[in-house]
C-alpha cells in the first residue's frame, strides 16, 4: 500500500486536505476532518463532502480523481 498526503497552499502556507492510497490497484481519497471544517470542497461534482473513504467512478486518469491529475 502506498499513501500520499494531500495539501494544499495559500501564501505560503500549507493546509493538510486528506491522504490519496493506492490499495489492490485502486486509488482511495479520504478528507482530514479538519479540512471538512473550512468549507472548501476541492472538487464538488466529484467528491463527496464527507470523511468517508472514497474512490473515482472511472477509470480515466488511471483511476485518480481529475482533481488531483490536473
Amino acid at each position: 500500500m502506498e499513501e500520499l498526503e494531500v495539501n494544499i497552499a495559500f501564501a505560503g502556507e500549507a493546509t493538510p486536505v486528506g491522504r490519496l492510497v493506492m490499495a489492490d490497484r485502486r486509488i482511495l481519497f479520504r478528507y482530514h476532518s479538519s479540512y471538512l471544517a473550512t468549507g472548501h470542497n476541492l472538487s464538488p461534482l466529484k467528491l463527496r463532502w464527507t470523511d468517508e473513504i472514497q474512490q473515482p467512478d472511472t477509470t480515466i486518469f488511471g483511476g485518480l480523481f481529475g482533481v488531483f491529475a490536473d
